[in-house]
């Protein structure tokens, strides 16, 4: 019987206009767990006030369907007991959908906000509260702008899906937007900490591609030296250069294909510091014009990348200068990745 209700995507619909706002599934990789989905994509909300009307209209069906799956779950939690009859713990986590809609701006902290004032989500206990959200989508919408998140701390948010907009800035707060000279000067040191990595400790998935960020400072900004963080997706930019890298230890997956101009410099005064042994072998062994040795651009390449990124895997070049640059050192199985450790 357990197994039959677990499998099952319960659904839950809005009758009178077929409208589903909750659904819950059973993750695949996680034994034991359910992960509820609060749905409201497609519904063109172009800002906050609009969702919060949309809150009201629909407040009495979601709340109804929140009764409804605390019933399920709890038929699962009694039908799920251990050989020595103790209830075996239901990990409950949950999605915030948004994807699919008109947002050019967005602050997190109001949408929470919003959904804890309309009794849909508690800071603690019930089904929803802030400390299990696991995923945040706001793919696909008009953003400009990366979300604002100041007020809450996200403990378990784990998957971050922003891709599919038109991202170039970051609110500092919500009335101050990013000024560029401000912006460089605030994380022109790479020891600073990234201003979400106590809010969101930890994340482990970002989605980015698909926008139109331009340097990987937007990056060090935001999460320099987060220590959770092991995938990275900003394909399809228009990142130019391969500097100011955030540090991240844990990163295993980055994927910078597709931004056409993207370009090594091995003389970039960041990177002198970091390959400056490597630049004196080379200068003392090799005939050769350094700026013509592409063995040597590769390898400063991936000391640079082991410098930021010493536990990376896999690092994704397709459709990039750098991957013009150093495809003939590249392992012929996967043309467009090169694979670690070196």
């Amino acid at each position: 019987m357990e197994e039959n209700i677990i499998n099952e995507n319960f659904i839950l619909e809005d009758k009178k206009n077929n409208r589903n706002f909750l659904f819950f599934e059973k993750p695949h990789d996680i034994d034991n767990c359910i992960n509820i989905i609060l749905n409201f994509k497609k519904l063109k909300i172009n800002n906050e006030e609009n969702f919060s009307q949309i809150i009201n209209i629909y407040k009495n069906n979601i709340i109804r369907d929140i009764i409804k799956i605390q019933k399920k779950l709890d038929l699962i939690i009694n039908n799920s007991l251990n050989n020595d009859n103790n209830k075996k713990e239901l990990i409950i986590q949950w999605e915030l959908d948004l994807s699919h809609n008109y947002f050019k701006e967005i602050s997190i902290d109001n949408i929470l906000s919003i959904l804890i004032e309309k009794n849909i989500i508690k800071e603690k206990e019930n089904i929803f509260h802030i400390n299990n959200l696991k995923t945040l989508n706001l793919r696909k919408n008009c953003l400009t702008k990366f979300p604002y998140i100041n007020k809450y701390k996200l403990n378990n948010l784990i998957n971050l899906c922003i891709s599919h907009n038109d991202i170039n800035e970051i609110i500092f707060n919500k009335n101050n937007i990013d000024n560029s000279n401000n912006f460089v000067a605030k994380i022109n040191h790479d020891n600073n900490e990234g201003i979400l990595n106590e809010l969101i400790p930890n994340l482990k998935n970002i989605y980015l591609q698909n926008n139109k960020i331009e340097s990987f400072l937007f990056l060090r900004y935001l999460f320099n030296h987060h220590r959770e963080i092991t995938n990275i997706n900003i394909s399809f930019n228009k990142i130019s250069h391969l500097n100011h890298l955030p540090s991240l230890k844990n990163l295993k997956y980055l994927d910078v294909s597709f931004n056409t101009l993207l370009y090594y410099d091995y003389e970039d005064n960041e990177y002198k510091n970091i390959n400056v042994k490597e630049l004196e072998y080379f200068c003392n062994n090799e005939n050769t014009d350094l700026h013509k040795n592409n063995d040597f651009i590769f390898h400063n390449f991936l000391l640079t990348l082991k410098n930021y990124f010493p536990n990376l895997k896999n690092i994704n070049t397709k459709n990039t200068l750098i991957y013009n640059l150093i495809k003939y050192n590249i392992k012929k199985k996967k043309k467009n990745s090169i694979y670690f450790p070196f």
